[in-house]
């Protein structure tokens, strides 16, 4: 956008040259507020909150095509009750509004938001336009904007359950993005540094495999360290059953204890 907007800058009138360059700055300033949230998603603090953002971004999309749908029509019939003869002429700002659809849309959209007239004289029928302003209050207002706060609710509920999962994925993501980044010498000098890669398993799963590496390797080699890490561990399985064996003989003993003090208390009495 920055390069079309020099190429545009040195050709046409100046008035279109400005007109171009307002919009292609006003794109380029959206464009880069998207792009510097996302790079939030890589502290933990902030990264939630672009996943709820994102999140009620994909949940809402069904609902804002609805909305749109309401809007519309909702739309046209306002026009259509504000378009009447002689209304051409009004200079009233409600008239002017609803005389072509664009208009009568931003017009709409702003009863939503609580911009509105309930003074519907000189309309083509008062009652009828009574009848639409307080259907389009039901239907939008209350209906969806409800629904719209419980549908947010949800998308909250999900990302928070799995927002550990979600902070480790958006990290990845821009990992992947730093990555692409870089040049081609400097991708293959990472791919040499990480061709080994070392996991941690549970005991029972690495002696499942032999005490090796089960072939992830590539090479099928035992480990080094395998022998004594096996030696180390019977050994601490030989000490836990000798631990065992005293908790039992304590048992044992305590009982015997237990029987000798019962015995020497009912001699005495």
């Amino acid at each position: 956008l920055l390069i079309l907007i020099a190429l545009l800058s040195f050709a046409g009138e100046q008035h279109l040259n400005f007109r171009v360059n307002a919009v292609a700055y006003a794109v380029c300033s959206q464009a880069l507020m998207v792009k510097l949230l996302a790079y939030f998603r890589g502290f933990k603090s902030y990264s939630k909150l672009v996943g709820i953002l994102l999140q009620n971004v994909k949940d809402m999309t069904e609902f804002l095509v609805i909305l749109l749908v309401l809007l519309f029509f909702y739309a046209i019939s306002f026009m259509m009750m504000y378009h009447t003869p002689g209304a051409m002429e009004l200079d009233d700002d409600i008239f002017v509004a609803n005389r072509h659809i664009g208009t009568a849309l931003l017009t709409t959209f702003g009863m939503m938001l609580g911009n509105f007239s309930n003074d519907f004289s000189g309309t083509a029928s008062p009652l009828m336009t009574t009848i639409l302003f307080v259907g389009f209050m039901l239907s939008v207002c209350i209906v969806c904007l409800n629904a719209v706060i419980a549908l947010l609710g949800d998308s909250y509920s999900s990302v928070m359950e799995r927002s550990e999962a979600e902070l480790t994925r958006q990290t990845a993501e821009l990992v992947l993005e730093h990555y692409d980044t870089m040049s081609e010498k400097r991708r293959q000098d990472l791919e040499l540094e990480s061709a080994w890669a070392h996991c941690l398993v549970p005991w029972a799963e690495w002696a499942a495999n032999g005490g090796h590496d089960g072939g992830a390797s590539g090479a099928g080699q035992h480990d080094d360290g395998g022998a004594a890490a096996t030696s180390q561990v019977l050994k601490v399985e030989a000490l836990g059953g000798q631990v065992a064996e005293i908790k039992h003989g304590l048992k044992a003993l305590d009982a015997k204890l237990d029987a000798l003090t019962k015995l020497l208390i009912s001699r005495d009495s």
